[in-house]
């Protein structure tokens, strides 16, 4: 299982416009400065062998995560350590996703020591990154944030990155966009997220007029940017974008792992840990639903993410998916708006509806291209 381990809840020294949590988290409100007792990964640790998966990964995901410290990351990656040494066959990886303003040589020791995956949220060149992605002071963070990734990937340890698409980037051309992060050392691979605002409150209605990208925008930059990357001429040097890779893979009849691909199978399966030890059944803030299973302080892991628990849920995301029409959509299984984020919002999504349906049939057209150059055929999507 994917784990989110939030051991500082929604602190972040960043004040990045269009954030998740710009207008709080129900759950979240009052945790500030409520940090994460290592007491708790020992809870979750001690549950790990009475559920049938065998490999688990913890991710370290805030606000930010490393505002918890060197002293308890060095006790977390201990504490990882010594249960793979005595797990017998089950094995805990460790990731941290970050916005990259606290690497130091000391962090990227740390990292080293615990093999530990490290993803950075980076926006692209500087006029997009800096147009969100702000410190308290109000200043730019691209310059800090890309010194830290190149230290990173300089001491061997393989980066990733996520970047959010905002009404900024569509200012600059996809081949622009491709290839600043050509040039950026990313072994772990690019996410692409874009930025379509869910809340109704005046701030995040103020965001969107800010910084989301209309879905016309959206959809000429997306297919232009998926055919530089299907294009590329160079397999080996080719930026793995993780949107597309499961495009692609779902229209091949793969199985997606993206989560927000699953049409809500995967809610609670991606358990969010927060610093009391709630864990609920995703990090982000859904309108009607309750997100919360249970607490490890009072119950165990297995019991907490059971189908049994999870049951009442799912029948929740699904109503919310037939009221909107989604489970006849013959796109939902491609389209990352079926997170129950937007099903459940109160927003109209008929825009990015269309933007995802034309991105689909992109995708099938220049995959048909492709075959039929090669093979002379074409392919027979399901």
């Amino acid at each position: 299982m994917f784990f989110l381990i939030r051991p500082v809840g929604l602190l972040c020294q960043c004040h990045c416009g269009y954030c998740y949590y710009k207008d709080g988290h129900r759950l979240l409100r009052n945790m500030a400065g409520h940090f994460m007792d290592i007491s708790i990964v020992e809870k979750l640790l001690s549950g790990l062998h009475d559920i049938p998966q065998n490999f688990h990964t913890f991710c370290l995901h805030g606000g930010e995560p490393l505002l918890i410290g060197k002293k308890w990351f060095s006790s977390f990656i201990k504490l990882i350590s010594d249960f793979n040494a005595t797990s017998r066959g089950v094995t805990v990886s460790i990731a941290v996703q970050t916005n990259g303003l606290l690497i130091d040589q000391e962090w990227i020791e740390l990292f080293k020591s615990g093999s530990i995956g490290v993803s950075v949220s980076i926006d692209g060149p500087e006029i997009v990154h800096d147009y969100a992605r702000v410190d308290s002071s109000n200043n730019g963070t691209h310059a800090r944030v890309l010194s830290n990734i190149e230290s990173i990937s300089k001491n061997g340890i393989a980066v990733g990155a996520i970047a959010v698409l905002t009404k900024k980037t569509m200012e600059i051309s996809p081949s622009e966009f491709f290839d600043y992060f050509q040039k950026i050392p990313l072994k772990n691979g690019l996410d692409i997220t874009p930025y379509i605002e869910t809340g109704s409150s005046d701030l995040e209605l103020k965001a969107a007029e800010t910084y989301e990208a209309t879905s016309e925008q959206l959809t000429t930059f997306l297919k232009d940017l998926f055919d530089i990357w299907l294009y590329h001429s160079c397999a080996t040097s080719r930026i793995d974008i993780r949107m597309f890779e499961q495009l692609v893979g779902i229209l091949l009849d793969f199985i997606p792992t993206l989560c927000n691909l699953t049409q809500g199978a995967s809610c609670g399966k991606t358990p969010s840990i927060l610093p009391n030890g709630d864990v609920l059944a995703c990090d982000l803030d859904a309108g009607q639903l309750n997100f919360k299973l249970g607490s490890l302080l009072t119950g165990d892991i297995k019991t907490i993410c059971s189908p049994e628990n999870l049951n009442e849920l799912h029948n929740s995301i699904i109503s919310g998916y037939q009221s909107r029409g989604c489970d006849i959509c013959d796109i939902a299984r491609y389209c990352g708006l079926t997170c129950p984020r937007h099903t459940f919002s109160n927003r109209d999504h008929s825009g990015y509806c269309k933007m995802m349906k034309a991105l689909v049939t992109h995708a099938k057209d220049q995959l048909n291209n492709v075959s039929s150059n090669i093979f002379s055929e074409t392919i027979d999507f399901h």
